[in-house]
């Protein structure tokens, strides 16, 4: 079970990271931080977004399936490298 949580945990990440890139994009100095200090703002947002904001259920309920698809057949999942390229982000 704790696996599976650091999996979800991890999964959230990237998600979030991805939006994040689109929102460096307006603040170019971010991109000249140290992967360490990348990381602990992207930990600091999480936070700030968990402790502020109730998610939407629906959207919840979306990724809980979307969740146990993946663990139900994790064949189906792709590298964040090979989603950037379906989706077309270089």
């Amino acid at each position: 079970m704790r696996e599976a949580l650091i999996d979800r945990k991890i999964w959230l990440q990237v998600s979030i990271r991805l939006h994040l890139e689109m929102i460096a994009e307006r603040f170019p100095e971010m991109k000249k931080f140290p992967i360490d200090e990348k990381r602990l703002l992207l930990d600091e947002l999480c936070e700030d977004i968990g402790s502020t904001e109730t998610p939407d259920p629906n959207i919840v309920k979306i990724l809980e399936e979307r969740w146990k698809a993946y663990e139900d057949d994790p064949s189906g999942a792709f590298t964040l490298e090979e989603f950037r390229k379906r989706i077309g982000f270089n």
